[in-house]
């Protein structure tokens, strides 16, 4: 898996630990509650950042008011920083649920 990887693909790799990790304290310093920003419901919408980032990306990376579909996100890179934004904010979220008691 990783001879095939570039070094750029492995640091949007491990850096999306560490953004999930800090993503509920970040929507936290928002203004959003504990009670939401350490639920399963900031773990979905860090999940679907990526999700909607690949949806949209001809806006983002051509300057189009295009939709693209989302055909070849399983075989992108898009889907590893989803499954790596998860892992990220599900420890933060049991960090804070195991300390807090």
């Amino acid at each position: 898996m990783f001879g095939e990887m570039l070094i750029g693909e492995i640091l949007i790799i491990a850096s999306g630990v560490f953004l999930g990790y800090v993503f509920p304290d970040l929507i936290k310093e928002c203004g959003i509650g504990n009670d939401i920003s350490y639920s399963y419901l900031s773990i979905v919408a860090v999940g679907l950042l990526p999700v909607i980032a690949y949806f949209t990306r001809p806006v983002w990376v051509h300057g189009d008011l295009s939709i693209a579909g989302i055909a070849g996100f399983t075989e992108s890179i898009f889907l590893w920083l989803t499954i790596t934004l998860v892992i990220g904010a599900a420890i933060r979220i049991t960090q804070h649920y195991l300390s807090s008691r």
